[in-house]
């Protein structure tokens, strides 16, 4: 993991990669960190930590990847989707895998992004990460 928790500004939005690809996994991480200082970049290696770490930290959006060495990331997205405790959390699936099916589903199983690492740079994560907060952010608006 990345930062202490404890450290996060309110004001910052806190990131969570769950990739069992440590080159990917830091690859996006210390861009995120370059790119968007706004945000507080936390990282896990497993399926099941990064559920750990949902359950007890907020937030704000959780980048995901479907090949998890512990877990199927279908079983995580499944579960991510439905904690109760971060009812608005955003989800994009970043994954080394091809098959447009498969980000289909993802997307139809509630990830609000679905993009292969192939055709994904850091900078093209920063603006789907930004976009999905984004619009969440106006939608909690148009709510209240």
């Amino acid at each position: 993991m990345t930062d202490s928790p404890s450290s996060s500004n309110s004001e910052r939005k806190s990131i969570l990669l769950i990739d069992g690809y440590h080159r990917d996994r830091l690859y996006y991480a210390e861009h995120l960190k370059v790119s968007s200082p706004e945000y507080t970049v936390f990282q896990t290696m497993n399926g099941q930590a990064g559920l750990d770490f949902c359950e007890t930290y907020p937030i704000d959006c959780v980048v995901l990847e479907l090949r998890l060495p512990d877990m199927s990331g279908f079983a995580g997205l499944a579960k991510l989707v439905s904690l109760a405790r971060h009812p608005d959390l955003a989800v994009i699936i970043l994954t080394r895998y091809d098959n447009q099916s498969l980000l289909e589903v993802a997307l139809k199983k509630g990830a609000q992004i679905s993009l292969r690492k192939s055709l994904t740079s850091g900078d093209l994560l920063s603006k789907a990460i930004s976009a999905v907060l984004q619009a969440r952010t106006q939608l909690q608006a148009v709510a209240s």
